[in-house]
């Protein structure tokens, strides 16, 4: 059975949104003895092969509930007030500043996907997170039989279909991506 994926309520994208920064580029000049290069084939849809949030359970604001929340067991969205010490060489959360996107020490308040708020608190850098609000989530591999079929077509092919299973598959990330006027 195919997984129907439901249109967000503008209140629900505004929050969501508010966690979508795009990715990263930096540029170092480093010096390596024995070097090895590591390049992620089709790194979109690798990523949509993950959980994705499917359908709202449930929003909490209450300041009493947040404390009990066991972030280990939750998915979704969260709205938090972010520490990061000045000794963070290479800080790894985003925040919006001026219509750009940094990544700073201090103290901010933004919005981030639990997955990533999860993966940066494993690194054991110092990061102190406040949880603020919570956007539960269900959780689903909606993507994984599309991503799984461009793939191998992408993979077996060369030309003109290869660039055509390429295209299918970094263009659907993009579409969820827009935003919800755009798809209205």
């Amino acid at each position: 059975m195919d997984t129907y994926i439901p249109k967000l309520k503008s209140s629900e994208d505004r929050f969501i949104r508010n966690s979508y920064f795009g990715g990263a580029t930096d540029v170092y000049k480093a010096v390596c003895e024995k070097l090895h290069y590591i390049d992620v084939n089709s790194l979109y849809p690798f990523g949509m092969l993950k959980d994705m949030p499917l359908k709202l359970i449930k929003i909490i604001k209450n300041s009493e509930l947040l404390k009990d929340l066991n972030l280990d067991k939750f998915f979704g969205f969260l709205k938090v007030e972010v520490y990061c010490p000045n000794t963070v060489k290479r800080p790894m959360l985003p925040v919006k500043y001026n219509g750009k996107t940094i990544y700073p020490t201090g103290r901010w308040v933004a919005t981030y996907f639990s997955e990533e708020i999860k993966a940066v608190l494993s690194l054991n850098l110092g990061y102190e997170i406040k949880i603020i609000e919570a956007h539960e989530y269900s959780k689903a591999k909606i993507f994984e039989k599309f991503v799984s079929y461009f793939y191998e077509i992408k993979k077996n092919s060369s030309g003109p279909k290869k660039y055509l299973a390429k295209l299918c598959l970094n263009s659907l990330y993009g579409m969820f991506g827009r935003k919800l006027e755009v798809n209205q």
